[in-house]
């Protein structure tokens, strides 16, 4: 082989391609070793002072037929159970906030399913009996629980009353009693 012809390879389209996907993956192995910055202290009261145990959520609050995105802040969980679990627990504070949610009604615990791929989650309200409630209040709480879920990734919801299924979850709007 001469030098003339290596120089003239050298410059072929199969050569060229070769170099510029090597290029191609040193500029992105060398962006992606970047370091990225150490995340903010963000300080939203008493129990939280770390941004890494820290993470936020967009509730759902409907009203009237509108969901309206609410961005929160919580205490950063472990696992998807424990995430939706804090969602829950999130939305509920905002609804007692706002009256929607009765103060003596409790959180209901939340369990994870997967079937077949798909995630279901089952609210089980354990314990007491649940306070009066008009119409508007029980379709504005179930209302917000499945937007917020369904926005997190839930498949299906399903609800228990002390473990088992009840047709009307809060008492008077029928709520799908089967497991998924």
């Amino acid at each position: 082989m001469t030098p003339r012809s290596f120089i003239a390879r050298l410059g072929s389209p199969q050569v060229l391609l070769a170099v510029l996907a090597l290029i191609a993956a040193i500029v992105f192995a060398w962006s992606a070793g970047r370091d990225v910055p150490a995340p903010p202290v963000i300080l939203t009261g008493d129990e939280v002072t770390d941004a890494s145990r820290v993470t936020q959520v967009v509730l759902y609050v409907v009203q009237d037929g509108i969901a309206n995105p609410v961005v929160r802040e919580v205490a950063a969980p472990t696992g998807r159970a424990e995430a939706l679990q804090a969602l829950v627990d999130a939305l509920r504070s905002d609804l007692v906030t706002l009256s929607v949610w009765p103060a003596t009604l409790p959180t209901p615990r939340v369990y994870l399913t997967t079937v077949e791929r798909r995630d279901g989650v089952v609210l089980d309200l354990v314990g007491r009996a649940t306070p009066p409630l008009d119409v508007q209040a029980e379709r504005t709480i179930l209302a917000s629980l499945e937007r917020t879920l369904l926005e997190a990734d839930v498949d299906t919801v399903t609800y228990l009353r002390d473990g088992a299924p009840v047709e009307a979850w809060l008492g008077r709007i029928a709520t799908p009693p089967n497991l998924p």
